[in-house]
C-alpha cells in the first residue's frame, strides 16, 4: 500500500454506452479511484487502445504489474507517450520480462519526451550480496502489514487486517480496506485505539524525547483541495485523547505523507507533491522550533529528488538517509536508496542498495531494530502483499570507499593520475583506476587494506575499518604518496643474436645535468642509482651502451617512470648489442650516413668527417680489429679513371682515420671503381646510363669491412665492482667473490645488511635456492625487532598448499582477527631491497604481490617506516 485517497462511490453504468463508460472511468482515474476505474474499463467490451491504456494505467497505479503489462501490450507502442513507455517498461520489469523491458525503455528517443529519456541500466544482472540475509517476519499474514515503528519498547505497524476496531470502507485507490495501527499481536492495540479513525491511519513516527508524535491520515477535503493525505501531530502525554492537530503547512491541499522524525535535530522528514516538487512525490523536511511552531518545508537538496516518486524517508543515524524511489534505473517498482550527509551539510549522491534488499517488486521503509545490532526491518511486496521483512547486514560489510590521492611533498591533489590498486583479499582482483577532477578514486571497500602503486611515487597502504552502518554510506580518506626522488635503475644487456648476457658493457645514463656510468657484471646485469632531482627535463634520459667487440648503441629520450624506487630498463628499451663479426660492414652496423664525395674529387667533406669519427671510435675501442676501407664510384666516365679515383678516395679515408689515432696495422684500403654498384646503374661502352643523379650518388660510397679479429689479444677493459646481489655466484678474475651461508649475504670485504633475503637463482638474484620443505608453515612467529619490509603474496581464508612457496625463504604466515592468513616472503631492512624482491615475484606470476611494513613486530603502513 503506497498512497491513499478518500473513497469514491462506484456507480455501475449498465445502460451507458462505451464512450460514456470510458469517460466516467477517466473521471474516476483522475480522482485517483484506480480500483473503480479499472472495474469500469473491464466492463467495456470494446477492446480499443484508449480503453486498454486507461486500464493499464489504473492497474499500474495499483501496483498490479502483470495486468498492467498485459493491457499495455494491447495498446500499441505507436499510441504511447514516452511516459507511458516508461511505465510499460517498469511493468514488464516487475513481471519478470527483463529483456523486453530494456527494449521498450531503450526505444524512447529524446524527441519523444526529453526528460523521460533514461540511460537504462539493468542491475538485475548483478549477483545479490551473499552477506545480506532477508527473511519474512513470522507474523506476516495474507493481509498487508507495513511501516513498523517502536514506542515504549514495543513494535507497532500499519495493517489492513480486519478487527473489531477496523472500518468497513475500502480504498478507491486499490479496493483494499483502510490501513490501521496495530501491534505485533495483530490487533488494534488499546494504546493507539484512539488514533485509528474511520479512514486510513499511518505511518506513525514518534520522538519520545520530545514527547511528540506525527500521524499520516486521509483528509476528505473540500473544494479545490479535494481528498489528499496530510500530517497530524499529537503529544504522547495525550495519546488516549482522540483529538489531534493538522500541521500548519499541510493545509495547502497538496498531499503530505510518510513522516519520519529525526529527534536529535528536531527535523521531520516526509514526502509531498507540493507545487515546488520536481514531479511526483519529493522528499522534504521541516524544523520544529523551540516554541513548538513549525518552519516551512524545505526540499532535500542534492540529487535525491527527481521527476519520479521519492517516498518513505527514514534515518538510520543523524547523517544516513534511506528512502524509496521508482526511478527507472532501479530493480523495479519502489527501490531502496541511501545517501549520507557530507561535512558541509550537503547530501551525497543516492546509492541503489543491492539485492536482496531490493527486488523487482516494491521495497521501502527501512529502519533499525533497536534490540539487535545489524538487524533491520523493511517493507516489501515481493510475495504479493505488503509485508514486513527482517534484514541482516553485518557491520563488517563496507560501503563505498573513496580515496583522495595527494602529493606528500607539495600537498597537491593529484588529478588524472593512473594508479594500480591491490587488495588485501586474494579473491579480489587488482584494479587500474584514474583519479578524477577531485583527485578521488572509488575503490573496492571489501578489500579492507589497499596497496596503491603509481608511477613516480613510492607505493603506500591504506586501511578501511568499516564503522557502524558503513554499508549505507561512503567513507573518504586521503592518502599522501611520497614522490620518488631517486631510482635504482636495473638492466641486463644481452647479445642480440644468442641472447647470452654480456659482461663488461659500459652503460652511460646521460641526463641534462649528469652522467652516471656503470659496467655490467658477469651476468650482464647492472644497477645504478639515479637522482631524479638533478634532471630538468622531466625524467628523460639517453642510454649509451659500449663494449669491445660489439657495435655501440645510443637510445635517446627514455622516460624514467616507475611505481617505486626500482626501474627495470629492459621494460622500456632494447638493451641488446650486435656483435661485430669478420665480414660485417661497420657502416651498416653503426647506421652511419654514407661517406659521399663530390664528383671527380677525393677530399673528405665535413659530413664525411663526422661519420668517420664514429668508425674511429670503434677502432680505438677494438685495437684487434682490422678493416678494409673500400671506395666505389658511379659508372660515368672512364673505367680506369674511376678505378684510380676510388683508390684515391679510399686512401683519403685511411689517412683521415690515422689522423684520429688509428694505427696503420688496423687499416687497409682498396678502390673498386665502378665494378660493384648497389643498383642497376651501369654504363657499358658508349651506352649512357638513364639513372637519376640520386641513384648514381648511391654508388659513390665507402664501406668499412671487418677483415680480421685477433682472438689472442686480451681486452684491457677494467670491470668496476658492483653490488653483490647482481652477481650470479661465479668467481671472476678481478671481481668480488660472493659468499653465501647462514642468514647473511655479503661481498668479501664489504658486508651487505640483509635479514634472510628472498633467494632464487632463477630470478638472477645471485645466490643458491633454498626450498621451503616443511609440510606446513607455522603462523605468528616472533619477528625481529626494529623496522622490517616484507613482500605479501596473498591472504587466504582456507588452508593452502605450501608448495606454492617452493623456492622462497623465509615465508612468514600471520593469522588475522578476521580469519585470514597472510603470507609474506623475505625480511628486508631497506625498501629498495624489498622492492627488488617484489619485482622478482611479479615476474614469477605473483602479479598482486606488494610490500608491507612491520615495526617492533607489529604491522604498520609502509610509508610510516620512512619517518
Amino acid at each position: 500500500m503506497k498512497f491513499s485517497y478518500i473513497a469514491i462511490f462506484f456507480v455501475v453504468l449498465m445502460s451507458c454506452g462505451t464512450n460514456a463508460k470510458l469517460k466516467y472511468a477517466q473521471k474516476l482515474y483522475d480522482e485517483k479511484s484506480y480500483a473503480e476505474a479499472a472495474k469500469v474499463c473491464e466492463s467495456i467490451k470494446d477492446d480499443s487502445a484508449d480503453k486498454n491504456k486507461l486500464l493499464a494505467l489504473a492497474n499500474y497505479q495499483m501496483l498490479k504489474m502483470d495486468k498492467a503489462a498485459e493491457a499495455f501490450s494491447k495498446v500499441g507502442e505507436e499510441s504511447m507517450s514516452a511516459e507511458d513507455k516508461l511505465m510499460y517498461s517498469e511493468a514488464l520489469k516487475q513481471s519478470g520480462s527483463t529483456g523486453e523491458s530494456v527494449r521498450i525503455a531503450s526505444a524512447i528517443s529524446e524527441g519523444e519526451g526529453g526528460k523521460y529519456v533514461v540511460d537504462y541500466q539493468n542491475p538485475l544482472l548483478e549477483e545479490p550480496l551473499s552477506e545480506i540475509k532477508v527473511y519474512a517476519e513470522e507474523n506476516s499474514t495474507m493481509d498487508d502489514e507495513m511501516t513498523p515503528f517502536y514506542y515504549l519498547g514495543g513494535m507497532f505497524y500499519m495493517s489492513n487486517h480486519q478487527t473489531k476496531f477496523s472500518p468497513n470502507k475500502k480504498f478507491a485507490w486499490n479496493g483494499k480496506p483502510f490501513m490501521q495501527i496495530m501491534d505485533t499481536a495483530g490487533t488494534s492495540n488499546h494504546l493507539f485505539k484512539t488514533l485509528n479513525t474511520k479512514m486510513h491511519d499511518g505511518p506513525v513516527t514518534i520522538a519520545e524525547d520530545l514527547g511528540l508524535m506525527v500521524i499520516n491520515r486521509n483528509v476528505q477535503g473540500k473544494g479545490k483541495s479535494g481528498p489528499h493525505l496530510s500530517l497530524f501531530q499529537k503529544k504522547t502525554s495525550t495519546i488516549k485523547n482522540a483529538k489531534s492537530e493538522e500541521l500548519p503547512f499541510c493545509k495547502d491541499g497538496a498531499s503530505y505523507a510518510h513522516p519520519y522524525f529525526n529527534g536529535k535535530s528536531n527535523k521531520l522528514f516526509f514526502s509531498s507533491n507540493r507545487s515546488d516538487s520536481k514531479g511526483g512525490m519529493d522528499l522534504y523536511y521541516a524544523d520544529l522550533n523551540d516554541d513548538g511552531s513549525w518552519g516551512e518545508p524545505i526540499a532535500v537538496q542534492g540529487e535525491i529528488n527527481t521527476d519520479r516518486d521519492e517516498v518513505y524517508p527514514t534515518l538510520l543515524t543523524d547523517s544516513i538517509l534511506v528512502f524509496a524511489s521508482n526511478r527507472p534505473s532501479g530493480y523495479g517498482g519502489l527501490d531502496l536508496y541511501s545517501c549520507y550527509m557530507n561535512r558541509d551539510g550537503s547530501w551525497s549522491s543516492p546509492k541503489l542498495l543491492d539485492q536482496p534488499l531490493n527486488s523487482t517488486k516494491d521495497d521501502f521503509y527501512l529502519i533499525n531494530d533497536p534490540e539487535m545490532t545489524g538487524k533491520y526491518f523493511m517493507t516489501t511486496n515481493r510475495d504479493g502483499n505488503d509485508n514486513i521483512y527482517s534484514a541482516f547486514i553485518p557491520n563488517t560489510l563496507a560501503g563505498d570507499w573513496e580515496v583522495q590521492i595527494a602529493n606528500n611533498s607539495t600537498e597537491e591533489i593529484l588529478r588524472g593520475l593512473p594508479v594500480k590498486i591491490q587488495y588485501e583479499l586474494s579473491s579480489i582482483a587488482s584494479e587500474e583506476l584514474t583519479t578524477d577532477d577531485a583527485g578521488v578514486i572509488d575503490v573496492n571497500a571489501n578489500g579492507g587494506v589497499i596497496n596503491v602503486v603509481a608511477d613516480g611515487y613510492k607505493q603506500a597502504q591504506l586501511s578501511y575499518s568499516p564503522p557502524k552502518h558503513a554499508y549505507f554510506r561512503s567513507v573518504r580518506q586521503t592518502l599522501s604518496l611520497t614522490p620518488v626522488s631517486s631510482l635504482d635503475v636495473n638492466g641486463k644487456v644481452k647479445d642480440a643474436e644468442t641472447q647470452n648476457p654480456i659482461d663488461g658493457v659500459l652503460v652511460k645514463i646521460v641526463g641534462p645535468s649528469s652522467i652516471d656510468t656503470i659496467r655490467t657484471n658477469a651476468a650482464g646485469q647492472f644497477t645504478q642509482g639515479v637522482d631524479l632531482k638533478l634532471n630538468e627535463a622531466g625524467g628523460v634520459y639517453d642510454i649509451e651502451l659500449s663494449r669491445a667487440g660489439y657495435a655501440p648503441k645510443k637510445i635517446k629520450g627514455v622516460k624514467f617512470e616507475s611505481a617505486g624506487t626500482q626501474l627495470d630498463l629492459n621494460a622500456l628499451c632494447d638493451l641488446s648489442l650486435k656483435k661485430i663479426n669478420v665480414g660485417d660492414d661497420l657502416g651498416a652496423l653503426l647506421a652511419i650516413q654514407p661517406i659521399y664525395f663530390e664528383t671527380a674529387k677525393w677530399d673528405i667533406t665535413p659530413q664525411g668527417a663526422e661519420e668517420l669519427d664514429k668508425i674511429a671510435d670503434i677502432l680505438l675501442s677494438n685495437p684487434d680489429f682490422k678493416i678494409e676501407c673500400g671506395s666505389h664510384t658511379d659508372c660515368r666516365g672512364n673505367k680506369n679513371s674511376n678505378l684510380t679515383l676510388s683508390s684515391k678516395r679510399a686512401n683519403s679515408t685511411v689517412k683521415y682515420l690515422m689522423s684520429k689515432g688509428i694505427t696503420p696495422t688496423q687499416l687497409k684500403y682498396k678502390g673498386y671503381g665502378e665494378d660493384q654498384p648497389v643498383n642497376d646503374c651501369r654504363c657499358e661502352g658508349a651506352q649512357q646510363t638513364t639513372c637519376s643523379e640520386e641513384e648514381l650518388a648511391l654508388n659513390r660510397r665507402t664501406e668499412f669491412k671487418v677483415l680480421q679479429k685477433d682472438e689472442t689479444i686480451e681486452s684491457t677493459l677494467t670491470v668496476d665492482p658492483v653490488d653483490a646481489t647482481s652477481y650470479n655466484g661465479e668467481e671472476n678474475s678481478g671481481e668480488p667473490k660472493v659468499i653465501t651461508g647462514g642468514t647473511e649475504i655479503r661481498v668479501e670485504g664489504e658486508p651487505v645488511t640483509l635479514l634472510d633475503p628472498l633467494t632464487e637463482d632463477k630470478f638472477d638474484y645471485g645466490v643458491d635456492v633454498t626450498y621451503q620443505s616443511s609440510e606446513s608453515i607455522s603462523q605468528n612467529k616472533s619477528l625481529p625487532a626494529g623496522k622490517l619490509y616484507m613482500v605479501q603474496v596473498g591472504a587466504f581464508r582456507e588452508e593452502i598448499d605450501v608448495e606454492i612457496f617452493n623456492g622462497m625463504e623465509p615465508v612468514y604466515a600471520e593469522k588475522t582477527k578476521s580469519g585470514l592468513t597472510r603470507y609474506c616472503v623475505g625480511m628486508f631492512t631497506s625498501y629498495s631491497k624489498a622492492e627488488a624482491a617484489m619485482q622478482i615475484l611479479h615476474n614469477r606470476g605473483f602479479k598482486d604481490a606488494f610490500i608491507v611494513g612491520y615495526k617492533e613486530g607489529d604491522r604498520v603502513p609502509v610509508q610510516s617506516l620512512d619517518n
